[in-house]
């Protein structure tokens, strides 16, 4: 389920691809932005792209450049692991001064991909 939290000068949304909404195939993610209001930043999880499909940029829908935004990123990098998938949030160019794919202090955690931590 999308959450919308109400603030003043930004529009953030968070959604769980557990019951995700289908796109039509003729759409690109752009589109489900669109229809959700274009929001400021857009936290999701179990994005189910793996790094490999991320680095070649042929993940589905264009999900990794989107015009105006920036995207950052945790895939899961644990060979033991191989249902976890990760995190990503996107942000309008501009809002985000850094991100860490990282921030936990554990290798093991970090590799799982369970977080992006955005300033």
């Amino acid at each position: 389920k999308e959450h919308q939290f109400p603030t003043d000068t930004k529009q953030r949304s968070s959604l769980s691809t557990k019951k995700r909404e289908k796109l039509p195939q003729n759409h690109a993610f752009s589109y489900f932005l669109f229809r959700h209001g274009s929001p400021d930043i857009l936290c999701i999880q179990e994005h189910k792209i793996s790094l490999s499909q991320l680095s070649s940029r042929s993940e589905m829908l264009g999900a990794s450049m989107l015009e105006g935004y920036e995207s950052f990123w945790s895939c899961c990098v644990d060979p033991k692991q191989k249902g976890f998938h990760g995190v990503v949030t996107y942000a309008k160019v501009g809002t985000v001064r850094s991100a860490d794919a990282a921030p936990l202090g554990s290798a093991e955690l970090d590799a799982q991909g369970r977080c992006v931590m955005t300033d």
